[in-house]
């Protein structure tokens, strides 16, 4: 007798699988590593870290918002996956010596893209670049 069950068509217990993800209609990319309950700390206008619920010092992910102005004027002549560490050590570079806290958040969320590999493949069209 197997100890396995086969997992019907359509059954939403298939195991997790972190990939950054672009939301066109709120237009940013997200990443979250488990498939926990989270919470949010906004950080600036571009990025926001993800907590554990229950390990509130545990970072779990991070947002990127307002990603398509961001790709069209500063990535799009880069290939067609995009590394996330870059953009998170480019806007290390950009917060400088401003606020250390906003520093270090941009530091955890390139380590965990580090650590998880995280890259974007679903990127925004390119037709709608802005003058």
């Amino acid at each position: 007798m197997k100890d396995e069950m086969n997992t019907p068509p359509g059954n939403l217990t298939t195991p997790y699988t972190p990939v950054a993800i672009y939301y066109e209609d709120a237009d940013m990319v997200e990443y979250v590593c488990e498939d926990i309950p989270f919470v949010c700390k906004r950080v600036d206008n571009l990025l926001t870290l993800i907590f554990s619920m229950k390990k509130r010092e545990e970072l779990v992910g991070f947002r990127l918002k307002g990603f398509k102005n961001y790709y069209l004027h500063n990535l799009s002549a880069l290939d067609d996956f995009v590394s996330l560490v870059g953009i998170l050590e480019r806007e290390v570079t950009k917060v400088g010596n401003e606020a250390f806290e906003q520093k270090e958040a941009y530091k955890r969320a390139r380590e965990i893209a580090v650590r998880d590999h995280v890259v974007l493949k679903d990127l925004p069209p390119r037709t709608m670049a802005m003058a």
